[in-house]
């Protein structure tokens, strides 16, 4: 059989939409049944002539699998399938996507999860510029994980993702360093990271309004982000300028801790003042 030929008969496995989706009123048992048997008939046609494009699409119909028909541990040795499709994927040539959904992978599915591993994927794919902005926040997320953060000594904000997702973990990751600070009593890395989380809730305010931080964006409010975070991601570096009174992103505690650190004027500042600013 053919490679064309074998790519057709993945996408029918890959489509969320297709023959073998759990969707409808299908018997869902003999869905799973008939899906693994394809898949498995796929991987022996191409056991001993195979390519980066078709081990990637092997890996995400067994991810599909995985997800639809499978529950709790005993997906242990379906992701260690994913897992080795997509390392056949990287080995038989450049792949960045099979790269990037396997550094995904290795962090978020506690069942195969190799932190060490994964960070390094994640290195390669940005020294060459070709980590997904997508997966920003899963690898800050890896970093806080395995205690190998990024503390910051600044309040310069290139490096951060416009996506709710990244903010929130950088935000995530700030707070436990407010707390390890405390608990060091290191006055002066207080003060820093007071300084960028601080900062951090006028971007938010400045990218995304009033927004609380409780749920996702709108791809429209995701696009003006990303287009206001161009202009100013190196922009945010100001002093304590009180509470903004008309946004939920930092909580109580956040600035308790900032202001113990910073000094507490009484006065608050709005997000339409904080759009003016810049």
């Amino acid at each position: 059989m053919g490679e064309q030929m074998i790519e057709s008969r993945l996408s029918r496995l890959t489509d969320g939409g297709g023959p073998f989706s759990p969707l409808g009123e299908f018997d869902k048992t003999q869905l799973a049944i008939s899906m693994l048997g394809e898949i498995e008939e796929i991987e022996n046609l191409v056991r001993d002539r195979t390519s980066s494009r078709i081990e990637y699409q092997l890996a995400l119909a067994v991810q599909n699998y995985s997800g639809w028909y499978v529950r709790g541990d005993e997906r242990a040795p379906y992701l260690e399938r994913v897992v080795a499709h997509l390392r056949k994927a990287i080995d038989a040539g450049e792949c960045v996507d099979a790269k990037a959904e396997l550094a995904r992978i290795l962090i978020e599915e506690r069942l195969v999860r190799d932190l060490d591993s994964a960070l390094k994927l994640a290195d390669e794919l940005k020294k060459t510029g070709q980590l997904p902005d997508c997966m920003s926040s899963t690898v800050e997320k890896a970093k806080r994980w395995s205690g190998k953060i990024d503390i910051p000594h600044d309040n310069n904000f290139s490096d951060l993702s416009s996506t709710p997702a990244a903010i929130l973990e950088e935000r995530t990751k700030l707070r436990k360093l407010m707390i390890d600070a405390a608990k060091a009593a290191d006055v002066e890395r207080a003060a820093v990271v007071a300084a960028r989380l601080y900062n951090l809730g006028l971007l938010a305010a400045y990218l995304y309004g009033e927004w609380d931080a409780s749920s996702g964006a709108t791809s429209a409010a995701f696009d003006a982000a990303t287009k206001k975070l161009r202009k100013v991601k190196t922009s945010f570096n100001f002093g304590y300028l009180g509470r903004i009174a008309d946004a939920g992103f930092l909580s109580s505690t956040d600035y308790r801790r900032i202001e113990h650190a910073l000094g507490s004027p009484s006065k608050t500042i709005t997000v339409r003042e904080i759009k003016a600013m810049l």
